[in-house]
């Protein structure tokens, strides 16, 4: 009985793997899953796993915009050497665990 139950599941059962790497260089891995509940593609899965993904899909954002700040004051021929850094300093550092890119792999490579 529970043989034919894997086989039916693993039809709709797929593995969800989020990958980041951190400003600071580190990178990792975490896997979980969701379940294709129609033909239309629709899924289920634990709430935990998409607010995981919404965070470090805007610590990845809040990265772009800060090497976007940054960029804009090195960029701007307007401003001598030493505003550059007084600005840049202001705008601060980033968290060396904070999320520099993000991607999530949802069990197959065409989703």
């Amino acid at each position: 009985m529970f043989r034919q139950a894997l086989a039916i599941a693993r039809r709709f059962t797929w593995p969800v793997v989020i990958s980041r790497a951190t400003i600071g260089g580190s990178a990792g891995s975490g896997i979980g899953t969701f379940i294709v509940v129609n033909e239309d593609g629709w899924i289920v899965t634990a709430a935990h796993i998409l607010e995981e993904i919404d965070k470090l899909v805007r610590e990845e954002q809040q990265a772009r915009a800060h090497e976007a700040a940054i960029s804009g004051v090195n960029n701007d021929p307007a401003l001598s050497s030493n505003e550059k850094r007084r600005r840049i300093k202001t705008l601060g550092r980033l968290n060396r665990n904070h999320t520099d890119h993000v991607s999530s792999w949802w069990g197959r490579d065409d989703v």
